[in-house]
């Protein structure tokens, strides 16, 4: 007999994401302006360096979820303009809310994570779990 283990969770974000696509994906609405978040993720001896280039992020939309074992980004971002339009005209922007899911190669402490959001790109310093020898008696 061969036990897996059931996610729930997983499913459902799995669902949650294909509707979002659905519904929120900008080639549907005729418009491919909006930027994809590009995510670079550099491993060191002690934490865990992960950069997301977000170049049209509100920065009041961010949410962050951290686990052990992934970290979610959620947020809106807006379109790029074409053209530079004339000062007395009035723009509208359009938005996309994005949401990603980064998988670590590790686990991580919630505790002591540092981020910051400078230029369009979103740095975040995760710690990870040092892991203590097994305690062994003589």
């Amino acid at each position: 007999m061969v036990l897996t283990h059931y996610q729930s969770f997983q499913e459902l974000e799995n669902i949650d994401r294909q509707v979002d696509q659905v519904f929120n994906e900008p080639e549907l609405l005729g418009n491919t302006n909006f930027q994809v978040p590009v995510i670079k993720m550099q491993e060191k001896e002690e934490i865990i360096v992960i950069k997301v280039i977000l170049p049209t992020l509100e920065e009041n939309s961010l949410e962050m979820q951290v686990t052990a074992e992934s970290i979610v980004l959620s947020g809106k971002l807006y379109d790029l303009p074409k053209t530079q339009k004339m000062p007395s005209q009035t723009v509208v922007k359009n938005s996309q809310k994005f949401r990603k899911i980064i998988a670590l190669p590790q686990p991580i402490r919630s505790a002591g994570i540092k981020s910051d959001y400078f230029n369009g790109i979103l740095t975040l310093l995760l710690p990870k779990v040092v892991e203590s020898p097994a305690y062994c008696e003589s």
